[in-house]
């Protein structure tokens, strides 16, 4: 203890003789008391200047949070240009009446849909008997407890096999944890709520008599890590809303040999599947699969869980029809494959190769129908092509649009309906559905796609751009098609880079605002992502991640050079986990960018195991305790790589309180050690909000509102005439 004041003395006496302390900047940042801890990390001494922050029970802590939270607030307030980009993302958002999404066809005919009118934060769930009957109103979360006073979101639902009950898994605040209610479709009448600790995979059984689903521990609210223990759970009508049984995890299953932060999943697609796949998964792209009988594990029976495929598999998407395995797999091919082989006589390294990927397409996913295989591949990840695969022939079916992003559904393996839904930069989603007598499409959207001749002239550049090691990474750059290259136009480059998941096109027009006001948005499709298959994906995981931020700094490299933009001009964002390549950018180059954005960022890779969710992100990042892995998260951890004296560029960085995926401190850390280190007057905004979460299940207005304040944050940094400070 004596030791620890000693160096707080110091520490103190050093930072008080600096020039570049906080108290000497354009910015009075609100303050706390730092309290260092020095460890050794893998042969390396590190000191952990704000290891206090990591203490959210503490009040002071919270309130320096909410210090932060008000000081942000107070600035954002005050930058001119930003209502009025607000009010624009608002009517851009709002130019359909409504819009339907999350749309479930049964086997009887019913189709199920989320509804979202313009005017609404959330949607509400609807219904059709037939695709062309009358809709009926099923369930409006702002009419749920409104004396509770929170504001419900729908987080998922799954109508039973037969229409006539449906499960709605219920959030607020934006907590993903969830509650499940269950109402009766021809009554509207709850018949049980508040079914607790839902997380994911909400399904019903096949007799109709109960639901199935990813499930938190009962401990999850008090334990040092929520997702530690999860399980699947059974819940059966008729019992006492908190009555589950558990029927898979790490104690009732213990052959399966999970670990305490291995999350479980049971999938189940149709309602005769005669087997459940098993998953053990967890924060990384490939998982650990088993099977058994659905009817004895559904019943609790007589379950034998037999070895399906190991992660070593590299196991996409797998499926069991009629005792026979489909799988896309990368085991031979690192674009992926498509394997078949019978259940019986599984033996991966003996297995039928149905589809090989051609020259440069990554296959991305597949469905069987009672008319063949359909399958899809991308090109780069932004080019999207389906296929037919029937008697042994593969034939490319034309898309009704050009794509750049395509997914597919079927109703079930005998059945031949299939689905189609296409988006691209500047295309809005648009649903069809495939006649296989005629190989055409017929539309079938219920709702209006909404015309936007505000982008009409805005044009995409695929490109690709040589990275530092000779490698193509793939860059979408999105403009004006009258833009000049001239040096000086916003460029707000974006990335993501981790387990697998690659940045395909979508059609949002928050970002083509940013476009509209004279920006360019630059998509660096970054090692780390699968937009080039298995390889791509792990040229960006553990030892090789620096490859994931040098991709970035590559492509930003490439804009300026170009004469898209210039350093003074150049925006870095990343979300999440890619907190991480935006957070190592600017540390590693902190003069190539003008301005960063970092949401919900992890950017304290090293004590990330230490946080919940932590021993499940050990998969992709890897663990401090394994020598390899631990020199591997030194190298990614953005806090500690954050150096006195050096001129940072403005950064923008947020958290919410209730994030479950990534802990406030993660970036609360980044943001305080950066506001007190930077050497220029740029500012360090710490966007802080008390009653968020993970971007997730938030409201609509609340989500523009943050977007809105994000970019009027750049174009001010960046010189934009119609944003500045305004402090009338």
């Amino acid at each position: 203890m004596t030791r620890i004041l000693i160096l707080f003395f110091f520490l103190a006496l050093f930072n008080s003789c600096k020039k570049n302390t906080t108290e000497n900047k354009a910015y009075n940042y609100p303050k706390i008391e730092k309290q260092s801890v020095t460890e050794d990390y893998c042969n390396v001494k590190v000191t952990d200047d704000y290891r206090n922050l990591e203490n959210l029970n503490d009040s002071s802590v919270v309130k320096w949070f909410k210090n932060q939270e008000r000081f942000t607030k107070n600035i954002l307030d005050q930058i001119a240009g930003s209502d009025e980009l607000f009010e624009k993302m608002k009517r851009y958002a709002s130019k359909n009446e409504f819009e339907t999404y999350y749309i479930r066809a049964l086997t009887n005919g019913n189709y199920f849909y989320l509804k979202h009118f313009a005017e609404d934060n959330a949607p509400s769930i609807y219904k059709k008997n037939s695709l062309h009957d009358e809709e009926e109103f099923i369930f409006d979360p702002k009419k749920y407890q409104p004396e509770s006073g929170k504001n419900y979101m729908i987080r998922s639902y799954a109508p039973s096999w037969d229409g006539k009950k449906i499960a709605i898994a219920l959030t607020y605040g934006g907590r993903e944890f969830s509650e499940i209610l269950i109402i009766d479709v021809l009554t509207k009448k709850i018949l049980v709520e508040n079914i607790p600790n839902y997380w994911a995979s909400l399904k019903w059984l096949p007799d109709n008599s109960g639901i199935s689903f990813m499930a938190l521990a009962d401990d999850f609210e008090t334990s040092d890590d929520h997702f530690k223990n999860m399980n699947v759970s059974i819940y059966k009508l008729g019992a006492p809303n908190t009555k589950k049984e558990i029927v898979l995890s790490k104690k009732v299953t213990p052959e399966l040999n999970m670990t305490v932060s291995d999350i479980p999943v049971a999938n189940f697609y149709n309602q005769t599947d005669t087997y459940i796949i098993g998953e053990i998964a967890g924060a990384t792209a490939y998982a650990d699969q088993y099977y058994c009988l659905a009817s004895n594990f559904f019943e609790q029976k007589g379950v034998q869980w037999k070895a399906l495929a190991k992660k070593e598999h590299k196991i996409k998407k797998i499926r069991i029809q009629n005792d026979t395995v489909f799988a896309i797999s990368a085991i031979n091919n690192e674009r992926f494959e498509i394997l078949r082989k019978s259940l019986k006589n599984l033996d991966w390294n003996t297995m039928e190769i149905l589809v090989s990927p051609k020259e440069g397409e990554v296959i991305n996913d597949f469905e069987i129908t009672s008319n063949g295989i359909f399958y899809t591949t991308l090109l780069n990840g932004v080019k999207a092509k389906l296929y037919h695969l029937q008697n042994g022939v593969s034939t490319e079916v034309t898309l009704p649009i050009d794509a750049g992003y395509a997914s597919i559904a079927n109703l079930s393996p005998n059945h031949s309906e299939l689905w189609l839904r296409t988006r691209g930069w500047l295309n809005n989603y648009q649903r069809f559905k495939y006649d296989s007598n005629s190989k055409s499409f017929v539309s079938e959207e219920m709702s209006l796609v909404a015309e936007y001749p505000e982008f009409e002239n805005f044009a995409v550049e695929e490109v690709e751009v040589t990275g530092h090691d000779g490698e193509k990474i793939p860059l979408s750059i999105i403009h004006n098609g009258k833009i000049e290259k001239n040096s000086d136009n916003p460029t707000l480059m974006i990335a993501y880079g981790s387990y697998g998941n690659s940045y395909e096109p979508y059609f949002d027009t928050d970002w083509l605002t940013w476009v509209e006001y004279g920006g360019i948005l630059a998509i660096a499709h970054v090692r780390g992502g699968g937009e080039k298959g298995n390889a791509w994906y792990e040229g960006g995981k553990k030892k090789t991640k620096p490859n994931t931020w040098k991709d970035m700094i590559s492509c930003t490299e490439f804009m300026i050079e170009k004469k898209y933009t210039s350093k003074n001009k150049t925006i870095v964002r990343g979300t999440s986990a890619g907190g991480i390549m935006a957070g190592r950018a600017i540390t590693e180059r902190p003069d190539l960018f003008s301005v960063a954005m970092i949401r919900v960022g992890t950017l304290n890779t090293l004590r990330s195991e230490n946080a919940p969710n932590g021993d499940n992100n050990v998969k992709e990042f890897g663990s401090y305790k394994n020598p390899e892995e631990c020199l591997a998260l030194l190298e990614m951890d953005s806090y500690t790589k954050i150096k006195e004296g050096v001129e940072y560029p403005a950064t923008i960085i947020t958290a919410g309180l209730n994030d479950p995926r990534v802990i406030a401190w993660s970036p609360g850390k980044f943001a305080a050690r950066l506001q007190e280190r930077n050497a220029s007057d740029h500012p360090i905004l710490f966007y802080v909000k008390s009653d968020g979460g993970h971007g997730l299940g938030e409201g609509k207005w609340d989500a523009i509102r943050e977007e809105a304040n994000l970019f009027a944050f750049a174009f001010w940094q960046v010189g934009h005439p119609k944003f500045f400070m305004n402090r009338d």
